[in-house]
């Protein structure tokens, strides 16, 4: 009898109203294997939206990627509830998130331990961590952008910028060009080739850097989260405020060049995948091209938001009524 089973994969989605992170949308490897994983029931959950109902002990769940290790005792306490109610979870590509003390951020320090021990597979996209985990590059590095060669490909400036979309404010004032971590990843991967270093606040415009063979330098300020000290090749820092590029180049004259990462990044991030495809052929079968994706928990999620939008709405009319009986 052929076996059955649902295949969950949880990795992080904004919130309505948020600008979207470009690395956190396309870090999902359900989105570069479709020809294997579209042959399976998957459900796609956030990782602040899950549908525990549908998680059965005999699926299989694929957590990963973005900052989801230690970026808060919360979300720890998601991944440990993953890993005792699933006997099967694969932890992939996800990299540490941790806040150290002194962050900028005011985030609190993550002290709940996640229980590696009961994962399947682990790789996480911190080289040489602490913690001793295989290491395993985002499978973002797959996307096609990364592969096309524009016709366009000359260098237009010495530093471009990848500002975060999340940020107010970027930590370096006067950059004279930049993109955001929003925008489409081929127009990212163009203004990459074009520049010949990149200053930028985000992991993944850093990682997606150094794919393209580019220096990334970050601002000092980043060191007060741990996932921006365990990149695969050394990036710098930078400690002012203002624009200064005489100093951005300076810096990367010091950094060391990044040979072949696009190619080793493909070649480890597919060696994985052939042992997460041996294990689910053996947890599930084969699979069958009449499976569906169900991308739901991200709906449900965007309903739940909608409904307490409606009740805070309801919560401020019902102030002005307030007001305007006293004021009879």
């Amino acid at each position: 009898m052929r076996k059955t089973g649902k295949i969950h994969f949880v990795h992080h989605l904004e919130k309505r109203h948020v600008p979207a992170n470009l690395g956190d949308w396309i870090c999902c490897p359900y989105y570069y294997f479709p020809d294997f994983f579209g042959k399976y029931t998957c459900l796609i959950h956030s990782d602040w939206a899950i549908l525990w109902h549908e998680i059965e002990r005999d699926d299989v769940v694929v957590f990963g990627g973005g900052g989801l290790l230690d970026n808060s005792d919360e979300l720890n306490a998601v991944l440990n509830r993953l890993l005792e109610c699933c006997d099967n979870v694969i932890i992939w590509g996800a990299g540490t998130h941790k806040y150290n003390q002194d962050n900028i951020f005011g985030k609190k320090t993550a002290s709940v331990p996640i229980q590696f021990d009961r994962a399947v597979l682990v790789g996480i996209r911190d080289y040489k961590h602490p913690s001793n985990l295989p290491y395993l590059p985002c499978v973002s590095c797959l996307n096609d952008a990364f592969s096309s060669q524009p016709e366009d490909s000359e260098i237009k400036r010495n530093v471009g910028t990848i500002k975060s979309a999340l940020e107010k404010t970027f930590a370096v004032s006067n950059t004279p060009s930049f993109v955001t971590n929003a925008e489409p990843i081929g127009s990212v991967a163009n203004y990459i080739r074009s520049s010949n270093i990149i200053l930028v606040s985000s992991y993944h415009g850093a990682f997606w850097s150094m794919l393209l063979g580019r220096k990334a330098i970050l601002p000092s300020s980043r060191l007060g989260v741990d996932k921006y000290k365990y990149f695969r090749h050394p990036v710098g820092f930078y400690d002012k405020s203002v624009f200064d590029e005489q100093q951005l180049m300076s810096i990367a004259s010091d950094i060391p060049d990044i040979p072949n990462f696009l190619e080793e990044s493909r070649d480890l991030t597919s060696a994985f995948f052939t042992k997460c495809r041996e294990f689910i052929e053996d947890r599930l079968g084969a699979g069958s091209q009449d499976e569906t994706l169900q991308i739901i928990s991200k709906r449900n999620a965007q309903l739940e938001f909608t409904v307490i939008d409606m009740w805070n709405e309801i919560r401020r009319l019902n102030g002005r009524l307030t007001t305007l009986e006293k004021l009879k």
